[in-house]
């Protein structure tokens, strides 16, 4: 399977996203080659709605029966994985939660997966859980306590 190379930054001093719109791939590893960034690859997966995945992103899922979980996007193990955002909390059955995704799931259930933001500019997400998900994917959360 060939797969697009593509690459987005986040810039920690101005604290905005770069991606391959607005720089070239040798300048922008020159650039930032000492900077405060964090670079990002695609996964070369995309979301429901045909949305590119890339690291660091966050995503939200309806399975089955209705369940509705948050994930963020890694590259770990030579794989990219989504981890659950509650991983290491307790969940209602008070068992703690421990949830990954892995490259080929991803792929495989990517038409219950929707992009809904990026931990770096969206980092209030990873702190929220979902009430419901509507159609267009964006959802509807609440503070965990």
């Amino acid at each position: 399977m060939s797969r697009p190379f593509s690459f987005r930054v986040w810039d920690l001093d101005e604290k905005r996203m770069i991606t391959a719109e607005h720089a070239d791939y040798s300048w922008m590893f020159r650039k930032w080659e000492d900077a405060e960034v964090e670079i990002m690859q695609l996964t070369g997966l995309h979301d429901r709605n045909g949305k590119d995945i890339y690291e660091g992103d966050i995503l939200s899922a309806e399975w089955l029966r209705g369940q509705k979980t948050m994930y963020t996007v890694e590259f770990r193990s030579s794989c990219f994985m989504a981890d659950n955002v509650l991983n290491g909390k307790n969940g209602e059955n008070g068992h703690e939660i421990w949830d990954t995704i892995v490259f080929h799931e991803l792929y495989e259930y990517n038409h219950l997966i929707v992009v809904i933001g990026n931990r770096f500019e969206n980092p209030n997400l990873l702190n929220q859980q979902y009430e419901r998900l509507p159609e267009d994917g964006s959802p509807d959360v609440t503070e965990v306590p």
